[in-house]
């Protein structure tokens, strides 16, 4: 009787010590661990996705400090994780599923905000650290762009794949023997309509293809497929509104790891995706935390003038570092640039870098460039000091599309 422990659950989560008194049994406990799940007087699984969460990253790390992403593929690093960290990170979503927001907010209907739909989801506690795996494998930071993550990674929230354990789960709930605790456990749950059961019902009959039923005979797959589908289509609406994601709109077309992640090199590979989600140092993307400076905050500070006087002057238009920038105008790269194929030098001035993302070599020699670039612009002076150097941007770019194109 050591181990015994009494719980009396209500929705208050308060202790009921003083109303009822048991005989048998220890002390009155506000949390008990049992199997793995943390159990609370409220009935809410916090503290169990929070244990969960501690627990995952300890997998995680120790994953971590073992492989080396510079010796193993993209594929291979996604096996180890799903093999390692993902059993720790989904013990017990049979029973906590239900409680998530990708369940309460995922909806076939599509949503008015799509962004807010998907920042609820991604604020999942199994998501986080998920997210917190795609941006280490892509090679970006942590406050990288969540939409942009789960495009370029292919890797859409982790919970949709225990879909199938959970409903499995409930159909051996349902039709357990009637003598079984398990199955009077369900009847309680379906007919108190607490949150599991409802939680479960409401999904199939949101994504299940059946008419609504007291107990549907429903098809998994059914249930999965139509809320992967719908979270793309979620996903796409969010991207489409996305004001930060537009180059990343001209490259992206559909939900899916993209194959540059195969091919390229870590090292590479990591500039690559930078560029792609605007997970870059460059001014267009720095200069959003500065909303009071306008567009002088995102100016190229080698090619624009630094001067008071001038950014107050009528039709002053400072010359933006944004992506293209780096690629085809400003001279700090102009000899990184001229090193680069003829067909994708063609490609990047004419802006047509989804030309280049189809072909591998093409990536390749694109990758080599964005790594070269971004480290030459860590290591001068002139960004983060003050210089008049001049506009000659606007005259080497004719010309050296002049050059490619003859």
């Amino acid at each position: 009787m050591k181990k015994t422990q009494v719980m009396i659950f209500n929705k208050a989560g308060r202790s009921q010590e003083k109303h009822h008194k048991f005989t048998l049994g220890g002390q009155h406990a506000t949390t008990y661990c049992y199997l793995g799940m943390v159990f609370t007087l409220s009935g809410s699984w916090q503290p169990t996705m929070e244990d969960r969460r501690k627990k995952t990253l300890k997998a995680y790390f120790n994953m971590k400090k073992t492989v080396d992403q510079r010796h193993l593929s993209y594929k291979a690093i996604n096996t180890l994780y799903d093999t390692l960290v993902k059993p720790v990170l989904t013990y017990g979503c049979q029973v906590w599923l239900p409680s998530t927001n990708l369940v309460k907010h995922l909806t076939r209907e599509a949503p008015a905000n799509p962004t807010e739909a998907l920042k609820k989801i991604a604020g999942d506690e199994a998501e986080k650290t998920h997210l917190r795996y795609i941006k280490w494998t892509l090679g970006t930071h942590k406050k990288t762009s969540t939409i942009g993550s789960w495009g370029d990674s292919g890797r859409p929230p982790i919970l949709l794949s225990v879909i199938n354990q959970t409903l499995d789960y409930f159909k051996r709930a349902r039709d357990a023997d009637p003598t079984s605790l398990l199955y009077h456990t369900y009847q309680d749950q379906k007919n108190l309509q607490l949150d599991w059961h409802r939680g479960i019902t409401n999904m199939i009959n949101n994504f299940g293809n059946h008419n609504h039923q007291a107990d549907p005979d429903f098809s998994n797959q059914d249930v999965l497929t139509n809320m992967l589908e719908t979270f793309i289509e979620t996903w796409k609406m969010a991207l489409s509104q996305s004001k930060k994601l537009v180059l990343y709109q001209s490259l992206k077309d559909n939900f899916g790891a993209e194959p540059y992640l195969h091919y390229v090199q870590h090292q590479h590979r990591s500039s690559l995706t930078k560029l792609r989600l605007s997970s870059h140092p460059l001014a267009i993307e720095t200069g959003r935390y500065a909303p009071h400076e306008g567009t002088f905050a995102r100016r190229c500070r080698l090619c624009a003038p630094d001067i008071e006087d001038i950014r107050h002057l009528p039709f002053f238009d400072p010359i933006v570092e944004d992506e293209f920038h780096m690629l085809v105008a400003c001279p700090l790269y102009q000899d990184l640039r001229l090193r680069l194929p003829k067909e994708v030098l063609s490609h990047i001035l004419q802006h047509d870098l989804k030309s280049i993302f189809n072909s591998n070599q093409k990536t390749k020699s694109l990758a080599i460039y964005t790594t070269a670039a971004l480290k030459r612009r860590r290591e001068h002076k002139s960004f983060g000091a003050k210089t008049l150097k001049g506009l000659s941007d606007h005259f080497l770019t004719p010309l050296l599309y002049l050059l490619v194109t003859n």
